[in-house]
């Protein structure tokens, strides 16, 4: 082996770590909505208030990774700049994530006519230069932290040993709930299916679910209520889904080959088993309302290596087990397809060059509003993450993610447009009688008399009809909340001679 194959894995893993930092650094406002619901719950702990959104309101799981939230809660004692934290961890989970890949390479070397350094250097590439993969590191959500740890996860599986398998298996639950897949499949596994490997994941579930009850009176967290699915109508949306899931990332569809080739076979069939539970899953949940398949991501990364490793193990047998060796074959190899997937990227996962969401600097516009204007008033809304943080106001959530009421008892629309919007608890939110209802709609300019809003959210809908119909006491309200945007929000009448602008 020449030196520059030595080399080789190690320039492609450096080149990947030039391109997603300087990826994170072109999109540092691309942040999604919920992100900042995380930010919320480091600024209550961080001000001594329990795991709460709303700290009058008592602890509540309102966010989706118990991992995740502590490891913004101990980046922040270095990185005030919660934003920024967020996509710095998320990019190096990323870039952590090649390296999980890369390290696996040992574990090709029982598959027949497989170079793994080919291989490891294509599925890098692949990844690495995919914006589709990218951003999903810049977020601020726990997506690439749980792909890295199902791609150890996934690597542990297949040593013999099986060296911190079970421990893997329990970070990756805390990261994300389907996680717990990796625990139900374990058995496929030879070594594990004795009871005395089974006990310690029996006993830390336990432990998980006991602590999860004994502070939020709950076992599973308020998120997975709030778009537990069910209907003929999430069955239709995750149809949907799970062919964006195989457009976004096609290399997937080539890791069910690895069958044919794997040498051992039960980690293959390990992983395939929770991959088809996961996306049978969908159906029931409707899948993810945010593009680039976040919700499949975690499993993204090893089912492409395993795809690319499949399809080399395949393309050898069809050339008659021919061997492509030296550092030459492999830089024209590598040329060809980085030539590929640039033409395939350009056309096919193109990224609008924007900075910051439009609908996203609004929210935060609103939420600066309701800071200066109306200090410590309630207010009820569906864009919780950023209204919340900015605004610092309590919060009652109209579609269930941080209320409790909504997630477990709310109804849910036959013909919802948006997964993760389907819920709505009309007449629990007026009992709470919030001071301001925020809708999703506004204009650039001042209203006409009887204009209404248009562009709302089941619950909001829901809540503006009884306002219409004279059966909710509240006044049409519609500020000014920043230069030229202004905003429809109801506010409770006995509030409304109180407004400040």
């Amino acid at each position: 082996m020449t030196r520059m194959d030595r080399l080789s894995v190690p320039i492609a893993l450096g080149g990947a770590a030039v391109v997603i930092s300087t990826f994170s650094l072109s999109r540092s406002g691309v942040l999604y909505d919920d992100a900042y619901i995380y930010f919320r719950y480091v600024d209550n702990l961080r001000g001594a208030c329990p795991l709460a959104y709303n700290c009058a309101d008592g602890p509540l799981e309102g966010f989706t990774s118990a991992l995740y939230l502590a490891v913004l809660w101990l980046g922040s004692f270095g990185l005030a700049n919660l934003p920024a934290l967020s996509q710095m961890l998320g990019s190096g989970f990323l870039w952590l994530t090649l390296l999980g890949l890369a390290v696996s390479e040992s574990r090709l070397k029982h598959w027949h006519g497989v170079d793994p350094k080919l291989v490891t250097l294509f599925a890098v590439a692949v990844l690495g230069l995919d914006p589709f993969f990218l951003i999903n590191g810049v977020t601020g959500l726990e997506t690439s932290l749980a792909a890295l740890l199902v791609t150890l996860l996934y690597r542990a599986a297949q040593s013999e040993s099986l060296a911190g398998l079970r421990r893997l298996v329990v970070l990756a639950v805390l990261a994300r709930p389907e996680c717990v897949l990796f625990a139900l499949f374990i058995p496929v596994l030879p070594r594990a299916r004795s009871p005395r490997y089974w006990v310690p994941l029996i006993v830390a579930g336990v432990c998980i679910a006991l602590l999860r009850w004994l502070i939020f009176a709950d076992v599973l967290p308020n998120t997975f209520w709030a778009k537990a699915g069910g209907t003929a109508r999430h069955f239709e949306l995750g149809v949907r889904y799970l062919g964006e899931c195989v457009l976004d990332f096609p290399l997937v569809l080539a890791a069910p080959l690895a069958l044919l080739h794997a040498r051992p076979i039960a980690p293959v069939v390990y992983l395939l088993s929770v991959t088809v539970t996961w996306m049978l899953f969908f159906l029931r949940s409707g899948g993810d309302f945010f593009d680039f398949s976040r919700l499949f991501f975690p499993l993204v990364p090893v089912l492409t290596w395993l795809g690319v490793a499949a399809l080399s193990a395949s393309a050898r047998d069809l050339l008659g087990h021919r061997r492509i060796a030296g550092w030459p074959s492999h830089v024209a190899l590598l040329a060809a397809l980085l030539v590929l997937i640039v033409v395939f990227n350009s056309q096919l996962h193109a990224l609008r060059p924007m900075d910051h969401h439009p609908k996203h600097e609004r929210w935060a516009q609103v939420g600066e509003f309701i800071a200066t204007h109306h200090p410590g008033w309630s207010v009820a809304t569906t864009p919780v993450g950023l209204i919340g943080h900015r605004s610092g106001a309590h919060i009652i959530d109209l579609v269930g993610l941080v209320s409790r009421e909504v997630a477990h008892h709310g109804d849910v629309a036959p013909n919802f447009p948006n997964v993760g919007h389907e819920k709505y608890a009309t007449d629990w939110v007026l009992e709470q009688r919030p001071d301001l209802i925020v809708t999703m709609d506004w204009s650039q300019a001042p209203i006409r008399p009887g204009s209404f809003p248009t562009r709302m959210t089941l619950g909001e809908a829901d809540l503006a009809r009884r306002i219409h119909a004279g059966r909710a006491p509240y006044l049409l309200y519609h500020p000014e909340v920043a230069p030229g945007l202004y905003w429809y929000m109801f506010i409770r009448k006995d509030r409304a001679d109180q407004k400040v602008h």
